[in-house]
């Protein structure tokens, strides 16, 4: 078997910068998230609003996608084109944005409810966000990676939710998907530590749904749920060092709750 060495980085507070602009834009973007905007529109805003401070939108051509964002609605559970179809209430929208800034990709992803949200949806979406705070609990573990994946299966056992199959996160740095690979799997799991200097720098991003499991790729490139059941997902930078353990680059400790009970009870901040 062959082992990929960790990705290090030596300049965390440049893309701590630019992971922070993009939980701004998340934070913002809520007010677009609404019945009868479309997927067209809210790309359009996000493209205009990065571009003002100073981002610029890199999706476009990556592995041949042909937007500037992802956009996934209901039980589209990845790489999602952006198209002209109004929100209905109920849907579940997801925004996925991977921006160039000061030479560092940033990459996050956010899920909405288009108002009025039903409870189960509100539920799995409650359920995504909680997912992706995990690597905190763990992040002064010998071992956090199996530590936030074995908190991942026990999330999932009690919400009655499932990742769906083939995603994992990644390191990132001047490319966006950089070795190693983060599966969720506790068996293989393994987030690096870095040194203070050279921190480890991640994308923990793990898609949730009530339904099966399996995706299914599509003609255009987006990946669904193969029984149609909704999926939610909610995507941050962390940083991971020998000293500090794993820290949040997106959002300010005050926009979140680091102890494990209010973990696994928080809601989205939008």
């Amino acid at each position: 078997m062959t082992h990929e060495s960790p990705t290090l980085h030596p300049a965390p507070e440049q893309a701590a910068r630019g992971a922070r602009l993009l939980a701004e834009v998340f934070q913002q973007l809520r007010s677009q998230l609404v019945i009868g905007n479309t997927g067209t529109g809210v790309e359009q805003w996000c493209v205009e609003y990065i571009r003002q401070h100073r981002g610029s939108p890199s999706l476009r051509g990556y592995n041949g996608f042909p937007a500037r964002i992802c956009v996934n609605r209901n039980e589209v559970a990845a790489h999602g084109v952006p198209d002209g179809v109004p929100f209905s209430p109920g849907d579940i929208v997801t925004v996925d944005i991977v921006i160039e800034y000061m030479g560092w990709k940033i990459d996050s992803a956010w899920s909405y409810g288009i108002p009025p949200v039903p409870g189960e949806q509100q539920r799995l979406i409650n359920s995504a966000w909680q997912a992706s705070l995990l690597p905190l609990i763990a992040r002064m573990r010998p071992d956090p990676g199996r530590h936030a994946a074995e908190l991942l299966q026990h999330l999932l056992s009690e919400s009655g939710m499932r990742a769906c199959d083939g995603l994992a996160g990644h390191a990132i740095g001047r490319e966006l998907h950089m070795p190693p690979r983060i599966p969720y799997d506790p068996r293989i799991c393994s987030i690096p530590s870095g040194s203070p200097q050279q921190p480890f720098v991640f994308c923990w991003e793990p898609v949730l749904t009530p339904g099966s499991s399996s995706l299914v790729q599509q003609p255009d490139g987006s990946f669904i749920t193969a029984d149609g059941s909704p999926t939610a997902q909610f995507e941050h930078m962390f940083r991971c060092d020998s000293r500090q353990g794993i820290r949040l680059l997106n959002l300010q400790p005050a926009q979140i709750y680091a102890q494990r009970d209010a973990v696994l009870r928080a809601r989205p901040p939008w």
